[in-house]
């Protein structure tokens, strides 16, 4: 450490010091209370688009439930458009399905589905409830590839049970009993409550064919098959 013999040498060797770091320090500080502000900005910003996602998406319901279905459209637009990184945008995107599917236009149900698996989403349960459904939908037009295409190499996490009974109802379609029975055996391991793989099984002991249903999920309160039946995830 310098030493020095007066005081005047101490103050004109701070001066120095000041004139050499002083800018840099002054705008270190700039830059410090800058990225504060920008960061409160940031998180209120960021509350205040879920809150508008949340308003939207209830409101969206709340049209569905009056059968104001127009509006409920024009919704799940704005939604889609303007929150589409929000997951009300992908709940929307669901029951709009789900209305789809009751209207039997299918076409439109892949689409709004499509569209969920193109997003690039944190919540990857949503993603899968959608391809789950996508690939329902398939099978209910007996499209096997594009099923087994859909699910190729996906990790299905706890969606274990699903993605194994959607095999078994590929596996009926294609007359593979033997297989069949291996998947819906594999299903009920992974989640022993549901009790339609349990029938489906069942039902391979009578040799019975088990057409392929649409199902529904937690989410999706209630979707309904070409053939009239209701299943769940």
């Amino acid at each position: 450490m310098a030493h020095y013999e007066t005081e005047q040498e101490q103050l004109e060797a701070i001066k120095k010091w000041w004139k050499d770091n002083g800018s840099s320090i002054f705008i270190g500080i700039l830059v410090g209370v800058g990225l504060l502000f920008g960061w409160r900005w940031y998180n209120s910003h960021t509350d205040q688009q879920a809150q508008l996602a949340s308003n939207l998406y209830e409101n969206m319901q709340n049209s569905v439930s009056t059968e104001d279905l127009e509006n409920a459209e024009n919704i799940t637009a704005k939604l889609l458009t303007d929150h589409s990184d929000s997951p009300y945008a992908i709940l929307a995107a669901l029951n709009m399905a789900r209305q789809d599917i009751t209207k039997k236009d299918l076409a439109s149900a892949h689409v709004r589905l499509q569209w969920i698996l193109d997003q690039d989403i944190k919540l990857e349960e949503l993603k899968h409830i959608a391809r789950l459904h996508k690939a329902k939908l398939f099978l209910s037009e007996q499209k096997v590839a594009e099923v087994k295409k859909l699910i190729t190499n996906i990790d299905v996490g706890k969606f274990k049970a699903s993605y194994a009974e959607l095999t078994g109802d590929i596996a009926i379609i294609e007359n593979e009993t033997d297989k069949a029975r291996i998947a819906y055996t594999e299903a009920l391991e992974a989640d022993s409550t549901r009790q339609l793989v349990q029938m489906k099984l069942d039902n391979l002991g009578n040799k019975v064919q088990i057409q392929a249903q649409i199902p529904k999920s937690i989410i999706l309160p209630e979707i309904v098959d070409d053939y009239g039946n209701e299943s769940t995830l």
